[in-house]
């Protein structure tokens, strides 16, 4: 079946199964092996609350600017809403799979209620 596919029947196939069975999806990004980053990393010189770490391009260098004893990644909302792995996976399949907004979000409703 997959090799007679092309990729964009593939995309469409894999956002299907990631709409119907987002877990599945999250037990593979688990399985995915991690980088290991550096022990340790110099404070960017853009870093004003000595938490953040280098980003790749400047429109992600960012930084709350509270200082050190009042930093927005100490929040519990932060670890709660951005900081969470479950949140971090599930932002990324959308990503990955360009899924916006649900146009009908009480489909899978219905099709629970038949």
């Amino acid at each position: 079946m997959g090799e007679n596919m092309d990729e964009q029947a593939m995309r469409r196939l894999l956002r299907r199964l990631a709409e119907r069975q987002p877990g599945l999806f999250l037990d593979i990004w688990e399985l995915q092996p991690r980088a290991e980053g550096p022990a340790h990393q110099a404070q960017p010189h853009w870093c004003l609350c000595g938490k953040c770490l280098d980003m790749p391009i400047a429109e992600e260098e960012l930084c709350c600017a509270g200082g050190q004893d009042n930093c927005l990644s100490d929040e519990p909302e932060m670890n709660a809403l951005v900081l969470d792995p479950g949140v971090l996976a599930l932002r990324t399949i959308h990503e990955i799979f360009g899924m916006r907004g649900n146009p009908e979000p009480n489909r899978g409703m219905r099709h629970a209620a038949h």
